[in-house]
């Protein structure tokens, strides 16, 4: 599986671009992220969050996939 590389800007950066905007407001306190690489890896990190917030994080990110699911084929 290879990443296709989007010219800048594209729309994973106007993401993390917005997100960095509000945590330099104080409106993120704390984050969890995975990235897919475009070599196939993933980039894995935190800042700002303990064991536990980084497990509700990530249930969090499982629920609305979830969620995303169901909408697809189920609806």
């Amino acid at each position: 599986m290879s990443a296709e590389i989007i010219s800048f800007p594209n729309k994973v950066a106007d993401v993390l671009e917005e997100a960095a905007v509000m945590a330099r407001r104080g409106e993120i306190t704390g984050v969890v992220i995975g990235a897919m690489l475009a070599g196939g890896d993933t980039l894995t990190a935190h800042s700002g969050v303990n064991f536990r917030e980084r497990g509700v994080l990530i249930t969090d990110l499982n629920d609305k996939r979830t969620l995303d699911f169901i909408d697809v084929n189920f609806e």
